[in-house]
């Protein structure tokens, strides 16, 4: 909990919605309220309102957490509901807001339903979950402030927008006032026989001047469009920069607007990967191969009545155990929690079956005692791995009432196993398409067959067993080809192995620059990896960049592949690219424009297979 002020913000006790709470009281405390604003509302800062607010953090842990809903329920009591605010982190609504957020009990007795409204910041990173605060808490500051979210939004380009669009419209009312006096004078002047001639001359010279006014108010209207299109192809989004310039071509085109299209086209024909989109909008467009998922049958936290065996049992009281992982065919899963057993607190394991609840119980090893590892994998005969400070162990969830430790090889056979280092890095990673599974350890990373589950080999050269530079991480993806290739960071650089081998392959050469964590292989067999100023892209068999894919704005460490979705490795091909926002594709020969602006026009739309502006999107830009 914190509080700034009257201004109190709750979140549970998990890392994402501490690190939302962090953030978002940041925001507070450096944001200042605008002058428009502040002459209202007489306060120039959030934290000089002079009512309480309570600010809760939501993630799927939030229904659960007490103090959180003892903090909702004062405000209400205390008829401060409507001071209540939400900030979505994680989950759905449905199960991430409390149920005592959805009901209101009014001074006479009766209850109103509530749907929270929530600022919603739900991102897989952190970079993601910063950035979209920067327009989400506003949703928050603006009751505080006493204002409409309109009012903190985009201000300044509202009114450059109304400026424009009011001078268009002014000039568009004189002439079609002036038309109807035109129109109204020739009328007039047609009874007057013996000025008939030079009375019509001069009304239609009026008229002439009146259609020459409303062209250029709609011109004035295009070049604003051709402004706009232009500054959303300095995002990268080519293909809605063209969109742009379609939608006003014809009566009133402008050469600003045909200076916008051509410099659109001109960068979605070069050779290479050219920037399309922006990856929200093509994400609609891919096709996704459909995956089985159990997810759904396994809620994030569990409640089971209070063993017999702790400390402090009373009969009908309950704890909480949270998710771990789950079979592959979700029919088990593990959960852990933390015990007082014989007065020292301990963590265990519990097996969840979803499909007969009754069943689970606490996981025991072969002395008896209680089992526990933070990291678990299910193999693919269900049997699960634990790697605890000590060593790999493998269980049999299924056997009996209470499942068994079972021998970690079927056959009996270590072929060498060596056991593991402690350590608090350890990761389980599976290449099902090789059926392999990797487990590292902090200093060595092991590689085993999963059917029937054998010790293979062991990396552990001077990259795997002295990383330095950021935390050591590595991507690993079977190809078309059958190749299975695993790309690992250390050094501030990247060595790829060939894991059917074991072999060292190479290191990425990235031209003297640092870079990112992230990395992709593709389906068809080349490593992506981000760096400060865009992406290289890497042939392991030949051991050289074979492109590059250049990208604006600050530092992003994210890439990934979006081409055409392999059925067989499950993993995309090199034909597009998305880094950062944007999508980029590849055009592995300029594309050649046409000299003349009616094969230019047809070019577009065939780059954009006929599509037009949504009406979203005319909304946005004021084309509607």
């Amino acid at each position: 909990m914190k509080r700034i002020n009257l201004i109190t913000i709750v979140s549970p006790k998990d890392e994402r919605a501490e690190t939302a709470e962090r953030l978002l009281s940041d925001e507070i405390r450096k944001y200042k309220i605008p002058a428009s604003i502040r002459m209202k509302s007489g306060i120039s800062h959030l934290t000089e309102t002079d009512g309480e607010w309570l600010i809760v953090i939501c993630t799927e842990n939030t229904p659960g957490d007490e103090d959180i809903l003892k903090c909702i329920s004062d405000f209400k009591e205390r008829g401060l509901f409507d001071h209540i605010l939400t900030l979505l982190v994680s989950g759905e609504p449905s199960e991430s807001f409390p149920e005592n957020l959805f009901h209101e009990k009014l001074s006479d007795g009766t209850v109103v339903e509530h749907e929270p409204l929530a600022a919603d910041v739900r991102s897989s990173t952190v970079i993601g979950m910063r950035k979209l605060l920067k327009v989400e808490k506003l949703r928050i500051f603006a009751p505080i402030a006493g204002c409409a979210f309109d009012d903190l939004m985009n201000r300044k380009r509202r009114r450059k927008m109304r400026i424009l669009l009011a001078s268009a419209c002014a000039a568009l009312l004189g002439a079609t006032i002036f038309l109807y006096f035109a129109i109204f004078r020739m009328r007039t002047v047609s009874a007057q026989n013996v000025l008939l001639n030079e009375q019509y001359e001069l009304t239609e010279n009026s008229f002439k001047a009146t259609e020459q006014k409303r062209n250029e108010a709609e011109k004035d209207v295009t070049r604003f469009i051709a402004t706009e299109a232009l500054e959303v192809l300095e995002t990268g989004d080519t293909e809605t920069a063209l969109l742009l310039c379609l939608e006003r071509m014809g009566e009133y085109e402008t050469e600003e607007l045909w200076d916008a299209f051509n410099t659109a086209l001109s960068d979605i024909c070069k050779k290479g990967y050219v920037p399309v989109c922006k990856y929200d909008d093509y994400k609609g467009r891919m096709q996704e191969e459909e995956n089985v998922s159990y997810e759904d049958a396994f809620p994030g936290d569990i409640y089971i009545d209070m063993p017999a065996f702790c400390d402090g049992y009373e009969e009908g009281s309950l704890i909480r155990l949270q998710k771990n992982s789950i079979s592959g065919k979700g029919e088990c899963g593990l959960y852990y929690g933390k015990l007082t057993i014989d007065g020292k607190d301990r963590y265990v394991l519990y097996a969840y079956f979803p499909g007969n609840p009754e069943r689970g119980y606490f996981l025991r090893d072969s002395f008896g005692e209680y089992a526990y590892a933070f990291n678990t994998f299910f193999l693919k005969d269900d049997s699960v791995l634990l790697a605890d400070d000590v060593d790999l162990r493998r269980f049999d969830l299924f056997y009996g009432e209470g499942g068994k430790e079972i021998p970690l090889f079927e056959d009996g056979n270590d072929n060498g196993w060596p056991g593991y280092k402690s350590s608090t890095s350890k990761r389980f990673t599976a290449c099902d398409g090789a059926d392999l599974l990797l487990f590292a350890d902090g200093r060595k990373i092991y590689v085993f067959s999963q059917t029937p589950f054998r010790y293979l080999y062991c990396l552990d050269d001077d990259y795997i067993k002295n990383p330095k530079g950021s935390p050591p991480g590595f991507t690993v993806a079977m190809c078309d080809d059958g190749n299975v290739y695993m790309s690992f960071r250390s050094r501030y650089e990247f060595a790829v192995y060939d894991l059917l081998t074991g072999q060292f392959m190479n290191t990425v050469d990235t031209v003297g620059v640092t870079p990112g964590t992230h990395s992709a292989f593709s389906s068809d067999g080349y490593l992506l990896i981000a760096t400060g100023s865009g992406c290289i892209i890497w042939d392991p068999e030949s051991a050289c960049a074979v492109g590059t894919v250049p990208y604006t704005g600050s530092y992003i460490d994210n890439c990934s592949w979006c081409g055409e979705l392999s059925e067989d490795t499950g993993i995309r091909g090199s034909e597009a690219v998305y880094t950062g926002k944007i999508v980029y594709r590849k055009n592995s020969e300029e594309i050649p424009v046409p000299s003349d602006r009616g094969g230019q026009v047809e070019l577009a739309k065939k780059l954009l297979g006929n599509r037009e502006l949504t009406g979203r999107q005319k909304l946005l830009y004021h084309l509607e």
